[in-house]
């Protein structure tokens, strides 16, 4: 099931958390394991849960490629 976002009064849209860019798509994305909401992520608006991108979301939860090398 997708949220729906209501663009405010002042008509401002929904803002990246990580990179900051306002987000003129049609939808975003959201963290929404249980674990993350409660640990990771502190304002009560969810302002800090809301990304552009699968790229800010894993920029802004530290997550890395790491490479298999055979030997």
């Amino acid at each position: 099931v997708m949220e729906k976002y209501i663009v405010n009064e002042d008509n401002e849209r929904p803002v990246c958390a990580n990179c900051q860019s306002e987000i003129l798509d049609e939808e975003y994305l959201m963290i929404r394991d249980n674990f993350l909401l409660v640990k990771y992520f502190d304002d009560q608006d969810g302002l800090d849960n809301i990304f552009c991108s699968e790229h800010c979301i894993c920029e802004s939860l530290f997550v890395a490629g790491v490479e298999i090398v055979e030997e």
